[in-house]
C-alpha cells in the first residue's frame, strides 16, 4: 500500500497467491485483471502476425494501453 506521503508498506506476502474465482467478487475481478496484465506485459513482446485478417484487428488495438484498466497513482518523474 502507499500512504498519503507516498511511503510504501508491505501488507502481505504469499508464497502461492490465489487467483481462483470461487466467489462472485473474485469471478468479476480476477479474469479482467489477468487479461489486462498480460495485454500490457506480453502483447508488446508478441505482436500479431503481419498476415492477420482484418476481422481480428480489434483484438490488437494500435494503442496497446487503450484498454488499460490499471491506474497510475504515483509517478516520480
Amino acid at each position: 500500500m502507499i500512504d498519503d506521503k507516498f511511503n510504501t508498506w508491505l501488507i502481505e506476502v504469499n508464497c502461492n497467491p490465489d487467483i481462483t474465482t470461487c466467489t462472485p467478487v473474485c469471478a468479476r475481478v480476477i479474469p479482467p485483471m489477468i487479461e489486462n496484465a498480460l495485454r500490457i506485459g506480453l502483447d508488446p513482446l508478441f505482436p500479431p502476425p503481419l498476415n492477420w485478417s482484418n476481422q481480428k484487428k480489434y483484438l490488437a488495438p494500435d494503442n496497446r494501453l487503450e484498454y488499460n484498466r490499471f491506474e497510475l497513482i504515483f509517478d516520480e518523474i
